[in-house]
Formats: structure tokens, C-alpha cells, sequence
């Protein structure tokens, strides 16, 4: 029945069909062009929002940091709707740019206009569209602390070798992408540490201090520490105390003087020289490096005194203290969106604490003999030398010390208990150590578990650094 109905209207050639026709055009053209309007705008608002989407997570990027965030959007924005020709007057405004050592927060707000192909035909020339978005990318604060043996045993290859390896952790930690979040504190030691740019906030005054003292001055012994000595020729190591092992900030200039001289090997000092003086929260790669390259040897093995002043170095008793590129660390202990690391290298036993009795007499500097140097009437030329103008300040003791004792061993393990307590990441590695050894208990014990302790059997040691970063970012992916 309808398809009759149909024919006879298609047979019908009357002039009314053909003004029906006409009159029906208009609107169907409008209908079916304002469709097609009406879907480019959608399809447009969508590339738009995609474009403005990405445009901010690239510019909450730390990758990014240094651009004009306004202008990088933009250029953005346009070079991910360069074949979106119908799009004119594209404004992009930013409403909230927060640019942290830690944190990016971009939120940009965009509006383009899109020219009516047919609505305009209803006197709609353009439909306007807006697009926002926010991004931001956080990243916790990331401090390590390389403490580094540089004792007179780590001679030749070996100290070549830490030396490639420890430029290598810089360049790893010290990226592109980190180094806006990370800090390294470079602590060598032999058989002290030299505090570097430290020193003068923890040395006594002049003012205040014994000067050069005399043999009977300084004949103290074990009480030594408890003097203010200073020294004209000596570096810039400090007498630790033993109420100094804990995290706490030192007294400001109530220290000793180290003086110079030499126990062990001649020309090791063993106070560490100026050019293997610690760096400070430090994320200057090329500075790090440097040091590093410029490390020579040092008499001793004072690990425990490397272990706290690495403690000291992440404990926020120093913030604002160390100076150096982050004026608010180190940051407290119990800061979830930061991750504080101590690595601890040494290639040997702890050695006591030894001072000379008469720090100017000739055997303090000549104790073994090399090359030409002739021993003084009496002296031995052979062996260990003359060790009668050595006095002991603090015994080095043994394994079975416990974290109370007063021994360097006892201090070493009180440094390493106080930082396991507040969750600091402590790796620990041997150097060439003997396997099983009471060394190698000592540096397991430290490690905050048994993955932690690395043993280097070869000269390459700088795969245990690599395996340590690998450890340490999936730390900071899952903590």
C-alpha cells in the first residue's frame, strides 16, 4: 500500500512537488552540513584537550625546567595541531606554574576558535572551545653520602679503580632527570677525615686554643681530644670526642686540631690533604668529579670517623650547615617522600686513633724510608720505623666490641646502629677484602641487611656501584 502511495508520488510532475523540493533544500542542507559542524567541533574540542594534556605534562617535566613555560606550551600545543588548519585564535594562558626543587605543578587553560563551514548559514560564523589540564610531578628528595677509603692500602690500581667507578655513581645519580632532586656528600678517609669547607664552623678558635704546643703540652694522651690544639702546618681534620657519636650537630668551635704527620707510609698524611677534603650536598657533577680525581692517600683507616661524619651529613641537626645546593637539607629522618643513602668502601681493618708526642719531631714525618730521605742517628731505616714518638688516643678494637664501647670499632657500630634506626639505606663494600673475614663481618654488620653488603673480589668495583643505584631507584619507584 505504501509503496503504490510512493510511485504515484514520484509520477506526480506538478509544480507543487518541485516547490516542495525547494523549500525542503534549505533545511536539509543546513541539517546535514551543521552535522558535520557540529561533529568537527567535537572531534576538535578532543585534539585540543590531547594537545593541551600533553603540552603540561611536558612542561611539569623536571626535563623542562629552564623554558619559558608559557611559551613551551604554546609551541607545544601548536606543533600537536599543526594539521588542524580550521583551528584559529588559540590563547593559551597559564593559571598556576609552581616550580620547586621537588615538585613541577603546571595548569594550563586553553581556548581556539573553529570557523562554521555551514551554521554560518544561521549566522553561527565559529564555535569557540576551551581545554585545561594539570600535571605535576613530584619527585622526594634523594641525599647520598659515598664515604670513600683512601688509606695508604688502596695504593696504585686500587684507588684508580674507586676513582673510575666513583666518577661513573656521579654521572649515574647526577643525571639530566635527577640532579634537580639529588644531592651527593663525598666523604674520603684515611686516618681522618678532612671536613673541608666544615672545618672552621667545628675548630676551636685561635683565640681560644693552644698554638703549636710544646712535647710536654701535648703529651696528653687519651685526653687529647678534650684539648683546643691548633697548628700552623696543620690540615683540616678535627678530634672527635666521644660523645660526638651520635647524630647530633657538633658544638660550634669547641674541636681539637689534628696536626700533621705521618704513622704508617711516608707522604701519606694522615690527616687527608686539601685535595681529598670532603664536598658537601653537592649536586655538581663536575665538582664531584673533580675531587674525586684530585683523591690522594692518607695514613689509617679511621672508618669510624668516615661512617659519622656521613651520619652527620643526612642527620637535619646539619640542615642549613653544610652549605653546598640545597640550603634545606639534609631533611628530616622521617620525611616519607625523601630517601637518604650512606655507602660506606673500605678496603681494610679499622685502625686506633694515634697522635704523635712531639708532632715537630723528625721521625713523626719519616717513620718508613723511601728514596734518599736518611733516618736521623738511631733511627731504624727498615720495618715499621721508630714508632717511639707515636702516643695512642683511641684503641681500635675488635669484633666482639659492642656499639657502647669506647674503641673504634665500638663507635663505628654506634654510627651504624643510630642510622639503621632511622631508616637510612646503608650499603656497605669490600674492597678486595679476605672472604669471611673479621673485615667483612664488620661491614655486614653495618648494612642495613644482608642484600646491602657487596663484595669486590676484582678491581671492578664499579659494577657494585651500578647495582647499588639500580637498588636505590626501585627503592624510590616503590617507597
Amino acid at each position: 500500500m505504501i509503496n503504490k502511495a510512493f510511485q504515484k508520488y514520484l509520477r506526480n510532475t506538478s509544480g507543487n512537488i518541485a516547490t516542495t523540493f525547494a523549500l525542503l533544500a534549505f533545511p536539509m542542507v543546513v541539517l546535514v552540513g551543521g552535522g558535520i559542524d557540529v561533529q568537527r567541533v567535537s572531534q576538535s574540542k578532543v585534539k585540543l584537550q590531547s594537545a593541551v594534556e600533553a603540552s603540561t605534562l611536558a612542561a611539569a617535566s623536571f626535563k623542562n625546567r629552564g623554558k619559558s613555560t608559557k611559551k613551551f606550551v604554546r609551541e607545544y600545543i601548536l606543533a600537536n595541531l599543526s594539521d588542524s588548519s580550521y583551528l584559529t585564535d588559540i590563547k593559551v594562558d597559564i593559571l598556576k606554574e609552581e616550580i620547586a626543587f621537588n615538585k613541577r605543578e603546571i595548569t594550563v587553560e586553553t581556548e581556539a576558535v573553529i570557523k562554521s563551514s555551514f551554521l554560518q548559514l544561521l549566522g553561527r560564523d565559529s564555535s569557540k572551545i576551551t581545554a585545561s589540564s594539570t600535571a605535576i610531578e613530584a619527585r622526594g628528595s634523594l641525599e647520598y653520602t659515598m664515604v670513600l677509603d683512601i688509606s695508604s692500602s688502596m695504593r696504585g690500581a686500587k684507588l684508580s679503580s674507586l676513582k673510575d667507578a666513583a666518577k661513573e655513581f656521579v654521572d649515574l645519580v647526577l643525571d639530566d632527570q635527577l640532579a634537580v632532586t639529588t644531592s651527593v656528600n663525598l666523604i674520603p678517609f684515611g686516618g681522618s677525615v678532612n671536613l673541608g669547607t666544615l672545618y672552621d664552623s667545628h675548630v676551636a678558635d685561635i683565640s681560644d686554643s693552644i698554638v703549636d704546643p710544646s712535647k710536654a703540652e701535648y703529651s696528653k694522651r687519651a685526653d687529647i681530644p678534650n684539648y683546643k690544639y691548633r697548628f700552623t702546618d696543620g690540615e683540616k681534620c678535627v678530634e672527635l670526642q666521644k660523645g660526638d657519636y651520635d647524630l647530633d650537630l657538633i658544638p660550634a668551635k669547641s674541636r681539637a686540631q689534628i696536626p700533621h704527620f705521618w704513622k704508617y707510609a711516608y707522604f701519606n698524611p694522615w690527616c687527608p690533604k686539601s685535595t681529598s677534603a670532603a664536598v658537601w650536598n653537592s649536586n655538581n657533577a663536575t665538582v664531584l668529579k673533580a675531587r674525586v680525581d684530585e683523591m690522594t692517600l692518607s695514613d689509617g683507616t679511621a672508618m669510624n670517623h668516615g661512617a659519622l661524619w656521613g651520619a652527620k651529613s643526612l642527620s637535619p641537626s646539619y640542615r642549613g650547615k653544610l652549605g653546598g645546593d640545597f640550603p634545606d637539607r639534609p631533611v628530616n629522618f622521617d620525611d616519607n617522600s625523601a630517601k637518604k643513602v650512606i655507602i660506606i668502601m673500605s678496603d681494610g681493618a679499622i685502625t686506633g686513633q694515634n697522635r704523635p708526642l712531639d708532632y715537630k719531631g723528625y721521625n713523626v714525618h719519616t717513620n718508613q724510608f723511601y728514596g734518599s730521605k736518611s733516618p736521623l742517628p738511631g733511627e731504624r731505616t727498615r720495618g715499621r720505623g721508630n714508632n717511639k714518638n707515636q702516643q695512642l688516643v683511641l684503641k681500635n678494637g675488635n669484633n666482639s666490641d659492642s656499639p657502647l664501647s669506647d674503641t673504634a670499632v665500638g663507635n663505628f657500630k654506634k654510627t651504624c646502629e643510630d642510622l639503621k634506626s632511622k631508616g637510612v639505606n646503608i650499603y656497605t663494600v669490600g674492597f678486595k677484602i679476605a672472604k669471611d673475614s673479621k673485615q667483612e663481618a664488620l661491614l655486614e654488620y653495618c648494612a642495613s641487611n644482608p642484600a646491602n653488603y657487596y663484595l669486590v673480589e676484582s678491581l671492578d668495583i664499579s659494577e657494585a656501584f651500578k647495582s647499588i643505584v639500580a637498588s636505590v631507584n626501585q627503592l624510590r619507584v616503590s617507597g
